[in-house]
């Protein structure tokens, strides 16, 4: 109980002081038996910003579904698009492969606009209508054709979304 304890205060000091220097040990304390420490070490990461994070949190992600939240909240707040778009190409999980989209969206980094340029016609509704919207987000013309398909298609909500972002 005491090594646990003490794994989660260094997990916890690695995590506030946020830092490039505390990216590899946070790393290292992903693979920890004990889910808090995991937690916070994952925490940690997406506090740093730095982009090496996203990586072990997708392997993470993987290993344990349980915090499938918690990771996901770090990889949002630690991978830019630069990293999301990697992690896009490897994810299989079509939930998964949905917010990455949607991250790689929140991202508002023009560097994201060919990666969701080559989710435009997936035959995922909703990837695809995030990805336009992502597009749409960036000023860019790829979004139209699919936002004009979708507009009229049978979901009223995504035909809604694709009329406010043509508008927009």
């Amino acid at each position: 109980t005491n090594g646990v304890a003490v794994r989660t205060l260094v997990a916890m000091a690695l995590s506030e002081a946020a830092s490039p220097e505390a990216v590899d040990p946070l790393i290292r304390l992903l693979a920890d038996a004990e889910p808090e420490v995991v937690r916070q070490a994952a925490a940690g990461l997406g506090r740093t910003g730095d982009p090496r994070a996203g990586p072990p949190l997708f392997a993470l992600l993987a290993r344990q579904p349980a915090l499938k939240q918690s990771i996901l909240d770090a990889m949002r707040k630690s991978t830019g698009a630069r990293g999301l778009i990697p992690l896009l190409s490897g994810a299989t999980d079509p939930n998964i492969k949905r917010e990455i989209v949607e991250m790689l969206r929140d991202t508002h980094d023009p560097g994201a606009a060919d990666a969701l340029a080559g989710l435009a016609n997936d035959p995922d509704e909703e990837l695809k209508l995030t990805a336009a919207l992502g597009l749409a987000d960036l000023g860019d013309m790829r979004a139209v054709p699919t936002l004009l398909a979708l507009a009229r298609g049978a979901n009223e909500t995504a035909a809604q979304d694709a009329i406010d972002a043509l508008r927009s």
